[in-house]
């Protein structure tokens, strides 16, 4: 289904897959939230066995490609950028209080996101699912 492998992304990552991952925290210098292993300034390594609930947490996720309104849910064409897939990356959430989205899952597939999850598993999802806590934060219940 990725018909253009490069509009909006540019070859540096030709994917549409990236990982749950998440920023430090403004007021903090580590990752609290896990899944995938940070290095960089701080060093924060993750093992997966820590991830609280797996069969509920999305460790691959599906990414808008590029921004068109069967790539990428309305409330992401709204914002200002359209985030798409440009680093292997799946960040839900930004930095301030991990509340406000950041990236959206895609539509692509009949209004649906395939997903893996931290178990193992891999189904379609609604975009909604990647905007809740509780399925991509490795902390929470």
């Amino acid at each position: 289904m990725d018909q253009d492998r490069t509009t909006g992304r540019g070859n540096a990552y030709p994917a549409s897959y990236s990982m749950t991952n998440f920023d430090p925290p403004a007021n903090n210098t580590h990752n609290i939230h896990g899944i995938t292993s940070t290095f960089g300034a701080y060093n924060d390594p993750f093992k997966q066995s820590a991830v609280r609930n797996p069969v509920n947490k999305i460790l691959i996720a599906e990414e808008p490609s590029y921004a068109t309104p069967d790539e990428a849910p309305a409330s992401d064409l709204a914002a200002a950028p359209v985030q798409v897939t440009d680093d292997g990356r799946y960040v839900p959430t930004s930095r301030t209080a991990y509340t406000v989205a950041k990236d959206y899952l895609t539509i692509r597939h009949n209004g649906k996101a395939d997903v893996g999850f931290c178990d193992g598993h891999v189904e379609p999802v609604l975009w909604q699912m990647g905007t809740n806590a509780a399925n991509t934060q490795a902390d929470a219940q």
